[in-house]
């Protein structure tokens, strides 16, 4: 059996970035990934912020596009946030991350999935393993790192990382890359439309010579998958706003995927910690996940650079990590947390009522009281005033990764 000081299962942006700053710290890393390669299934849009891009990516050719705006449309209007962000294609930017890993000396085996693995003690993990080809190994290890996405094997084996009671808060994505850039090359459009989604939305990126165009909602509101596919026609075909941009331009590529929109309530265990989706580390408003992802690596490998000097493997030890998230952006997703269960809430009420809610919540500081009365009985009043730039808004996250 071979040994390694971590196993990190999943070659996201999540379980890469970790990979690599553990093996920059000294420590033996195994990197597994069951696709070909890292990046080949994802449905998100690929967005971040400059200053994680910078921070946590060498290479800026890997960067689509420079984005300097966001426009959230409404059908009222549209809110403008000033921010730099960057668009990425997930298939090259998560295997950019994975091989980075690699050359900084994290192992990385991919067409390989973790099917199994056992917490033999404290410091003393196996992982089993089964490769494309049918090939079966076994890999021992003082902590296993779990960053496989929103069904993690963790979920299955270990009952403190139970998603079933977030699952009505999780949506699912279609996200297509199409030919062409119909947008202004440096914005982001994100449509919230109850003719689209009554709770969700839709979005177009702008990327180097292409779009990434996509819709999600939660999953109460889809019967089926179909039902997201006709909203998504709507969206390419018969939508006053977004029709004129996509209906005559060709699709590269489709993808879809459920998105893990609520944080877990445990992230650790003895010798286990989970990272990225499959802690649910996602905004419920927006989707975003990269940048939470980023910082949730570089929080990590600080907690299991001591628990190695030290000898500790224990849950007690490890949950340090947990309590760096809850100081930094978990305040954040937390906030949201609430507002969205709040808006979900008022769908039983009107149909367009959710989005009515989180432009109030999201971006109340652009109106005033009789403009907020305006969006919330929005036609029956009249249109709300025209809206000036948000400037920094409230969640700066922005939209889904």
């Amino acid at each position: 059996m071979k040994s390694y000081d971590i196993v990190v299962i999943g070659a996201g942006p999540a379980g890469s970035s970790y990979a690599r700053l553990a093996a920059e710290n000294g420590y033996s890393v195994l990197l597994l990934e069951r696709q070909e390669f890292s990046g080949k299934i994802t449905a998100c849009g690929g967005l971040l912020s400059r200053r994680h891009f910078e921070h946590f990516v060498e290479d800026p050719a890997i960067a689509e596009a420079p984005i300097s705006r966001i426009d959230f449309v409404f059908p009222w209007g549209s809110v403008a946030h000033q921010e730099e962000f960057v668009t990425v294609q997930r298939c090259r930017f998560d295997r950019y991350l994975s091989e980075n890993a690699a050359r900084k000396g994290a192992t990385l085996l991919t067409s390989t999935t973790a099917t199994d693995y056992e917490i033999r003690g404290k410091g003393d993990v196996v992982v089993h393993t089964q490769s494309k080809d049918r090939e079966k190994e076994s890999f021992q290890c003082k902590l296993a790192v779990f960053a496989d996405g929103p069904f993690s094997l963790a979920a299955k084996k270990n009952p403190r990382f139970n998603p079933e009671p977030k699952k009505p808060w999780w949506a699912f994505a279609y996200a297509y890359d199409f030919e062409g850039v119909t947008v202004e090359p440096d914005v982001c459009k994100i449509y919230l439309d109850q003719r689209l989604v009554r709770w969700g939305y839709a979005w177009i990126f702008p990327d180097n010579g292409m779009m990434n165009v996509g819709i999600g909602t939660i999953l109460p509101e889809m019967k089926n998958r179909q039902d997201l596919k006709d909203a998504f026609q709507v969206m390419i075909e018969k939508h006053p706003v977004t029709a004129p941009l996509l209906k005559d331009q060709k699709i590269l590529k489709k993808n879809g995927g459920y998105i893990p929109m609520r944080l877990l309530d445990e992230y650790v265990d003895d010798s286990e910690a989970l990272i990225g989706d499959a802690a649910g580390m996602v905004s419920p408003l927006f989707g975003a996940g990269i940048d939470y992802c980023l910082e949730a690596a570089q929080h990590l490998a600080e907690v299991t650079d001591k628990a190695f000097k030290s000898g500790r493997f224990d849950r007690l030890f490890l949950n340090e990590y947990a309590d760096k998230m809850e100081a930094g952006f978990f305040k954040d997703l937390k906030h949201q947390n609430w507002a969205s269960d709040i808006i979900i809430k008022s769908m039983k009420y009107h149909s367009s009522l959710p989005t009515k809610l989180l432009s109030i919540a999201a971006f109340g500081g652009e109106y005033n009281r009789f403009n907020k009365l305006r969006t919330l009985f929005y036609p029956a009043l009249g249109m709300p005033q025209k809206m000036k730039s948000a400037g920094e808004i409230t969640f700066t996250h922005g939209t889904r990764d």
